[in-house]
């Protein structure tokens, strides 16, 4: 069976709920777009290229090429009140999320593939000496996970299996107190590798109608190592806030 498939995608939602925001956490759920019409209720189901994420066995669809690409702009909005009730807003960015897979049957048995997506991110922003400083002025969270994928059909099954290679890094910026309205500026950056692995199965059990599926993929700790970097320091704290590496 030959298969050529190139499917571009590109989705614009804008994230603006609270309600939203609270359910996902750092989670960036959108990584088709298919897999967001669906709720991402396709490990059983999925049939191409981003089967990666969802269901590596998914991949194993015969002889041909797919390539999907993707991205999903978010734009959060957000807002505190000072003891005093007054609103204070957050400095409104665009995040681009993006997913990038690709697939190669190179027999009707035989699927590789590479996946490229964004699984996790954050960032919140706010405007510099606003009254929340001392806490955060800036947090920036970036994870990649590089996907490489394989997967083998036989019949009704399929069997798929890859290694994560995770990219972690996260930024905060916030000021110090050191009292009579001096503030010192922090700047921390960091970053992480680290590898785990997904597997999948799948069996259609009738052509068409009913395809069931299962997937597991391995979770990762991030022990992030970086540098701080420190602004406006008087004379009197320079020993005390020293640039670190």
């Amino acid at each position: 069976m030959h298969m050529k498939k190139l499917m571009y995608t590109v989705m614009g939602l804008a994230a603006v709920a609270g309600g939203s925001a609270h359910a996902a956490g750092i989670a960036v759920d959108l990584q088709s777009a298919r897999g967001v019409g669906m709720a991402a209720s396709l490990i059983g189901a999925v049939d191409d290229a981003s089967g990666i994420y969802y269901n590596p066995a998914g991949i194993a669809q015969g002889q041909g090429l797919e390539f999907i690409l993707g991205s999903a702009p978010i734009i959060p909005s957000f807002t505190v009140k000072n003891p005093a009730g007054q609103e204070l807003n957050g400095v409104s960015n665009v995040i681009t999320p993006v997913h990038m897979y690709a697939t190669w049957g190179i027999s009707d048995e035989w699927t590789v593939g590479l996946g490229v997506m964004n699984p996790y991110g954050l960032k919140v922003e706010w405007e510099p000496g606003w009254e929340g400083r001392e806490i955060v002025e800036r947090a920036d969270l970036k994870v990649f996970d590089i996907n490489p994928t394989v997967a083998y059909r036989n019949g009704p099954f399929r069997i798929g299996g890859g290694i994560q290679i995770v990219r972690a890094t996260v930024g905060l910026t916030k000021d110090v107190n050191l009292g009579n309205d001096t503030f010192v500026g922090v700047d921390l950056g960091a970053g992480a590798w680290v590898v785990g692995g997904n597997v999948g199965i799948q069996y259609e059990a009738v052509e068409w109608v009913l395809s069931l599926g299962a997937t597991y993929r391995s979770s990762v700790n991030l022990n992030c190592d970086g540098n701080a970097h420190f602004e406006n320091v008087p004379p009197p704290y320079a020993g005390t806030f020293k640039d670190q590496a």
